[in-house]
């Protein structure tokens, strides 16, 4: 008689409260299944290491460690110093899901043989033609799309989403409550996580030497700054110009002149959004199937409605909305949605 194997799941657990209950969730739901629960080592996350632990004895599921110390730091740390370089505002949470979380991690496992690899992110998953593709979750204030605009297609057949279906953050506490799970009381963090306190600056000082320039408007020099890195498209607290009555903003950075010109709000609004290395969930010559596309261009920015879009070249789009958008940031990600909630693709914004 022919030995059946066992089905074999991963997930990605990541210490946190969500990913805690995905592994609950996973464990009734495939009670003959062969899981194993996985926590990336990346930056002097040990913590979430040891909680991780915990609750995968706690519910009583295997548990290893995958360490990508250094992919994370030669894809993720290295992009972020080197982005600010080049006056950039980088994500580094979408590069990272691509690259690392959501890249080699799961192309690792799918090497090991597992099939099916679970995540706590807020999105869901459904087949539409014959392409999978993220959807905005049902909690809308927790949705996580935007930071997955980037991953790898063809991996989406292998990842699940469980929590995508929940009304709220709240149904997932209440869970985590109920089944008594070590992570139960851990809050959020919304640091990036190899930069504890929010601290950029202090952080891209060790890399990037403190080099005083200029701020100019109207190219005229109005004041000076201690290093354009500092500083990104549209803001206004910190530029410390002294005597003048206008209200003024970053327009932009120029880094090989180490130049930060200013100018009023209305300078700062465009119409066109050029998206570079583009990640299509749908080919772009099937978009006209949806009556209507969004971009965002920010994690917490609305949807903006799109009038128009062009190919210009391989992996570069142009995107005309039918309201000007204000402080485009280059570095930052713009992720186009269908009007069903669809993500169709991804890119980086540049000027």
């Amino acid at each position: 008689m022919r030995n059946i194997q066992p089905e074999k799941i991963a997930v990605l657990l990541s210490g946190g409260v969500d990913s805690s209950v995905v592994l609950k969730l996973v464990k009734e739901k495939y009670p003959k299944a062969e899981i194993k629960a996985f926590t990336l080592f990346l930056f002097s996350n040990y913590e979430d290491i040891n909680n991780a632990r915990k609750v995968a004895e706690f519910i009583g599921v295997p548990h290893e460690i995958l360490d990508l110390s250094k992919e994370f730091q030669e894809k993720i740390i290295n992009y972020f110093i080197e982005a600010y370089k080049k006056g950039l505002t980088p994500n580094p949470c979408v590069i990272c899901n691509r690259k690392i979380k959501l890249g080699l991690a799961v192309k690792k496992l799918i090497e090991k043989g597992y099939k099916k690899i679970f995540t706590g992110h807020y999105v869901r998953k459904e087949k539409w033609e014959n392409f999978f593709l993220l959807k905005k979750a049902k909690a809308e204030e927790k949705d996580q799309t935007y930071f997955l605009a980037l991953i790898f297609p063809q991996f989406l057949p292998n990842l699940e989403f469980p929590l995508g279906n929940f009304s709220s953050k709240e149904e997932v506490k209440l869970l985590a409550k109920k089944w008594n799970l070590p992570t139960k009381e851990r809050k959020e963090s919304q640091d990036i996580c190899f930069i504890p306190n929010k601290k950029i600056a202090d952080f891209l000082k060790k890399y990037i030497p403190p080099q005083k320039g200029f701020i100019t408007y109207r190219e005229k020099i109005i004041g000076v700054h201690e290093g354009y890195y500092q500083y990104t498209i549209g803001q206004r607290r910190g530029l410390k110009l002294k005597g003048m009555k206008e209200r003024l903003y970053v327009k932009k950075i120029i880094p090989e002149k180490n130049l930060v010109i200013v100018g009023r709000k209305e300078e700062l609004f465009r119409k066109e959004i050029r998206l570079k290395h583009i990640n299509y969930f749908v080919p772009i010559e099937k978009w006209k199937s949806f009556e209507n596309l969004f971009i965002k261009i920010r994690y917490k920015s609305p949807l903006i409605p799109i009038s128009n879009y062009r190919a210009k070249r391989e992996k570069e789009l142009i995107i005309n909305t039918e309201q000007p958008v204000w402080a485009l940031t280059p570095g930052q990600v713009g992720a186009i949605y269908s009007g069903e909630g669809f993500l169709l693709a991804g890119g980086i914004i540049s000027f």
